[in-house]
């Protein structure tokens, strides 16, 4: 079903045995917001849908001890992905979440500037395989916090 190997889904199950995980999803596009929205919820993750990254922003503001990770979209309106990913990190309780940007901008500058900002890692959109591989592996690889969530910023 995705490129994640098979040890990297029985970790995940293991932290988190519901299967659950909340998730935030701030994306101006539709399109895209409800293709990430698809992927993640064939995943387990439920998703709370944000247009853009200030609301993504205000959601992790109300759920810190919930969200378990963060996927962004670089470019938004009212706040950016790679502002959101500067905001989270200055947020001691949720500073240590893993980002994953996901964006059609795909030069070495963008990739740069996105590491700069503290994203962990860049996926072009849409490859549905390596972007659920690499939640499945951020999440194994993470400290294990009370909450079970997935923030989703834009896209």
């Amino acid at each position: 079903m995705i490129d994640a190997s098979a040890k990297m889904i029985s970790a995940f199950r293991e932290r988190f045995p519901n299967g659950h995980a909340e998730s935030s999803a701030a994306e101006d596009s539709e399109f895209f917001r409800s293709q990430l929205r698809r992927f993640l919820e064939a995943d387990g993750y439920a998703v709370l849908d944000a247009a853009d990254g200030e609301i993504a922003w205000r959601l992790l503001q109300q759920n810190p001890e919930k969200v378990q990770l963060v996927v962004t979209d670089i470019e938004m309106p009212n706040m950016n992905g790679l502002d959101l990913t500067r905001h989270i990190r200055s947020d001691n309780r949720i500073s240590r979440l893993p980002v994953i940007a996901l964006s059609s901008l795909a030069s070495d500058e963008d990739m740069a500037q996105g590491r700069s900002a503290g994203v962990d890692d860049y996926q072009i959109k849409l490859d549905r395989d390596a972007l659920m591989g690499r939640v499945h592996s951020l999440l194994a690889a993470a400290p294990q916090n009370k909450g079970m969530a997935v923030a989703t910023g834009g896209y």
